[in-house]
């Protein structure tokens, strides 16, 4: 057993089958197969990723931290909440943002599973980031939106 597997084991008070909590994760919007299930609740499985123990988190109901904590993996930190503004963004800034942040998970990931006993973490070998996809543009050379004049915008008239 590892500490992730006795922890679930514990958090299942209510004595669910594997399926049972396939389903209770399908119903919380969490892909989470009963053969993983398993093999999570045994202790026979690999390095838990990011989805599995939010899934996990979901069906027993506590915080996903938590489970990061009984994995031996770090805490990680509330939701990015962009801010009101960020409903003026465009659908392709907007997954420019989701592609971004979602590199930026696996890098992280990557790294805690290169820990070091002092905490520091070692890169390995491989490609640099990519910030954008092929499929989004590159919004780099556009104007931002309050430097760019409106039509009928004159700098010199007074809007009184």
């Amino acid at each position: 057993m590892t500490g992730l597997s006795d922890e679930l084991n514990r958090l299942n008070t209510e004595g669910w089958s594997t399926r049972e909590i396939e389903r209770v994760a399908e119903r919380h919007g969490h892909k989470l197969h009963y053969s993983t299930v398993s093999n999570y609740m045994s202790g026979r499985h690999a390095a838990p990723t990011g989805r599995v123990l939010e899934a996990f988190a979901a069906v027993f109901g506590v915080d996903v931290n938590h489970l990061r904590t009984s994995a031996g993996m770090p805490s990680v930190g509330e939701p990015l909440d962009l801010g009101p503004e960020s409903s003026r963004l465009t659908g392709p800034q907007r997954e420019a943002i989701r592609t971004t942040v979602r590199l930026f998970v696996e890098q992280n990931d990557a790294l805690a599973n290169h820990a070091q006993p002092d905490g520091a973490t070692t890169r390995t070998s491989g490609p640099g980031l990519r910030l954008l996809s092929d499929d989004v543009p590159d919004l780099r050379d556009q104007p931002y939106a309050a430097d760019r004049e409106e039509p009928g915008d004159d700098p010199g008239e007074d809007h009184n």
